[in-house]
């Protein structure tokens, strides 16, 4: 369920949409890996997860406000 309880979750839980095309993910065109994250003000809570260490491309993570 993760996005359904989000301000904004758009695409989250669409399985056919590449996550490059979730709302607040950006990636590098050439590569496809994640290089932004930004999820502000978006009604997260509790603990980030390890796996965001996978993300070795990742030059913004922004979960402020939330």
């Amino acid at each position: 369920a993760k996005g359904a309880e989000w301000t904004d979750g758009t695409n989250w839980q669409n399985e056919y949409k590449s996550y490059c095309d979730w709302t607040g993910v950006t990636c590098d065109n050439n590569t496809n890996q994640v290089t932004k994250l930004n999820l502000t003000n978006n009604g997260l809570s509790g603990r980030l997860s390890t796996s965001i260490g996978n993300l070795h491309s990742i030059e913004v993570l922004d979960l402020s406000d939330n």
